[in-house]
């Protein structure tokens, strides 16, 4: 059974015990992702969510690491447009050292300059990885032409010019900004003790509430709600490329499809099928990979939706 709580804070807290398994998975979501970001600070929620591992007040990187290794767990995190997560996963007896680990990291994060300044170099190894994919590439084309005007346009990632401009003090500015309390949701499932948890997690945490400042709701409006996006995605073809001198390439083709809630989502299916699509939302997807010799047309079926 999934229990929700809430913390003093403003702090969600969603846990599902499962006695079948001796481990447990802790996840900390914050509500901030790429949405939230301004052109000259893209890519910082992700740049964030690296320099998290860099280093608290206590624990050098190293440390953090080593502790992660002791109680045989692991510890990643992830960052999507609109939305960052830090997690760990172990044995169900090193819960409260697992806390201890991820509550540190999330909380005590120094953000030394020298780290950063590594951090981005290894940040822009990663953009020339997905421009040297094709696939990735056409998927972030794809998204800067559909959502074209608005945050969901760009990568995130970020792009060499804007997180060479993002500074320790930028960081630390839109932590307080977006990491407040009534955008963090802590999930938790595994072989736990839930009211143990819960007041391991209120000992931990700070019990002020703080709140995220009302913000336009013009990036949570897709497709032809979007302001100035009406001919990238309504009825007129639009088409955006970068043409290389490589033996292969990557075509990604949108439509445009009935919203969630809409009853013709039910016709999509159906048109999937015919077209070699899937998924039903705001756009279906076509892949096409092509060989540059011309003698081999590869239709990779599948779709998404966003």
């Amino acid at each position: 059974m999934i229990v929700n709580r809430t913390l003093s804070n403003g702090i969600r807290m969603v846990m599902e015990k499962l006695p079948a398994v001796q481990s447990v998975s802790i996840g900390i979501w914050v509500k901030a992702g790429s949405v939230d970001e301004k052109p000259a600070n893209s890519g910082i929620s992700h740049l964030i969510e690296h320099m998290m591992f860099k280093g608290t007040e206590k624990r050098s990187a190293k440390k953090i690491a080593e502790d992660v290794d002791r109680i045989g767990g692991h510890m990643n995190a992830l960052t999507g447009k609109e939305a960052t997560c830090y997690y760990i996963k172990t044995l169900h007896n090193n819960i409260d050292k697992a806390c201890d680990i991820i509550i540190d990291m999330f909380l005590n994060s120094q953000f030394d300059p020298g780290e950063l300044a590594k951090e981005k170099d290894v940040i822009y190894e990663e953009i020339k990885m997905i421009e040297d994919n094709p696939e990735d590439h056409a998927n972030e084309l794809l998204l800067e032409m559909v959502f074209h005007g608005t945050s969901l346009e760009r990568p995130i990632i970020g792009t060499r010019e804007s997180l060479e401009g993002i500074s320790r003090d930028m960081i630390l500015d839109y932590i307080a900004r977006e990491y407040t309390t009534d955008s963090i949701v802590i999930s938790v499932a595994g072989n736990f003790d839930e009211d143990h948890v819960y007041h391991l997690f209120y000992s931990m945490l700070p019990h002020e509430k703080t709140s995220k400042a009302k913000k336009n709701e013009a990036n949570d409006i897709i497709c032809s709600f979007l302001p100035g996006a009406g001919k990238r995605c309504g009825t007129e073809p639009y088409l955006h490329g970068d043409k290389r001198r490589t033996s292969r390439g990557q075509a990604v083709l949108s439509h445009g499809a009935p919203q969630q809630h809409c009853g013709r989502k039910y016709e999509l299916p159906t048109f999937s099928e015919n077209k070699g699509t899937e998924g039903v939302g705001i756009f279906g997807l076509f892949r096409i990979q092509l060989l540059r010799n011309g003698r081999d047309l590869q239709h990779l079926r599948g779709g998404g939706s966003f």
